[in-house]
């Protein structure tokens, strides 16, 4: 009877124990963060409304500007421990601006193919951002 008591006693310690811990997964919360995605999703959508119709040279600044804010916000949340995945997310708008300024070169985009890039972009910065609440 003593060694289930012991054992029950331990398996309780261990559990209170394990109660008391808290594994971080992920960074937290980062007000900066937050607020630059805010900022660059609000640029994005005003370079989207402008791009239909336009040739790139007339866009190339637009899409070099957000290309270096996607920089900054990289190179900070690389420097912040736990901030993997809001790297990669990071990653993903990057790339879906690359194509977007590869097809833009290839000839002026339609509205409708402006907006199905703006989707894209708004579920990619969208989930960086819910990376950061």
């Amino acid at each position: 009877m003593s060694t289930a008591l012991a054992r029950g006693a331990l398996v309780a310690l261990l559990v209170l124990g394990l109660a008391a811990c808290s594994v971080i997964l992920i960074a937290p919360y980062d007000e900066i963060t937050d607020w630059q995605l805010t900022n660059l999703h609000r640029k994005i959508g005003g370079i989207l409304d402008a791009l239909p119709g336009v040739i790139h040279e007339h866009a190339a600044e637009a899409f070099s500007s957000v290309r270096a804010d996607v920089r900054t916000l990289t190179t900070r949340n690389r420097s912040r421990p736990l901030n993997d995945h809001t790297v990669a997310q990071l990653t993903v708008i990057a790339a879906t601006w690359d194509r977007i300024e590869a097809l833009v070169k290839l000839g002026p985009m339609s509205r409708g193919e402006v907006e199905v890039m703006r989707r894209t972009l708004d579920v990619e910065i969208r989930a960086a951002l819910a990376l950061e609440i």
